[in-house]
Parts: C-alpha cells; structure tokens; sequence
C-alpha cells in the first residue's frame, strides 16, 4: 500500500505540473504582476477558513518575523519564477525553479547539522547532471 505522504507528493506534482502549465500561460498573456497578484488572492480565500479553524492567531513574535520574512522571500521567488516563465523556455525553467530542495538540503546540512546520506549525494549529482543536460543548448556550444 502506498503511504499518505508518497500519495500526497504525488499529488502535489500533479497540482504543481498542471499550476506551472497554467502560470506560463497567463504571465504570456496577463505578465507577472497581475498573475503574481491573482495567485496570491485566490490562494488567500483559500487560506481564509484554515486560518480561523487552526487558530493562526495565537503564534508568537519570534514566529511571526521568520513567517513575515518567508513570506518576502516567496513572493521574491514567485514573481521570479513567473518572470523566467514570461520570457524564457518552460522545458527549461521548471526543471530549473524544482531543484530548489538541493538548496534546502544544503542549508539544513550547513546550519543544522542535519546529515545527507551517500545515496542522496549520488541521486542529486544524477539530477542536476540530467539537469544539466536539458539547459545546454549543445548547438550553441560549438
């Protein structure tokens, strides 16, 4: 049986495939400030009944500055996604903005001590190896 939390990140890769289809459809059509802007909206009335049923309310202040910065930095790395989608080649781009959990990883690694196993390592040099390999224009190279 497969277990909740390799369902749910299926899904989350469905959700996210079919979102990244339709985000550079209209930052084509809209640009990133007005989808950037529509997205956010529509994922607040989303949010709305979750931050009244679980109490968002009661965090403390530590909290609420690391929420607040997370916030700044995802709507950075949103409107920046969204720009690279208006301008640049989606096979590209995707698979670019998904390697973000490398950086995570590393940063865990680095500031918590968290360890990475050799199996990790080899999968992620796979990865961004493959990666690599998408972005290359090898026509360009010669």
């Amino acid at each position: 049986m497969i277990s909740i939390s390799v369902l749910a990140g299926l899904f989350a890769m469905v959700g996210w495939g079919i979102g990244d289809f339709i985000q550079s459809k209209l930052v084509r059509d809209l640009g990133e400030y007005k989808t950037m802007f529509a997205f956010q909206v529509f994922s607040l009335i989303g949010l709305l009944p979750f931050l009244f049923i679980k109490g968002i309310f009661d965090i403390n202040l530590s909290n609420f500055i690391i929420i607040l910065l997370g916030g700044i930095v995802n709507i950075f790395s949103f409107f920046n996604f969204l720009k690279s989608l208006k301008v640049g080649d989606v096979s590209v781009v995707v698979p670019i903005s998904a390697t973000y959990p490398f950086l995570t990883i590393l940063l865990l690694w680095l500031v918590l001590g968290q360890v990475v196993s050799l199996q990790f390592l080899i999968g992620a040099i796979i990865i961004l190896a493959g990666l690599a390999l998408t972005s290359i224009k090898i026509k360009e190279l010669k």
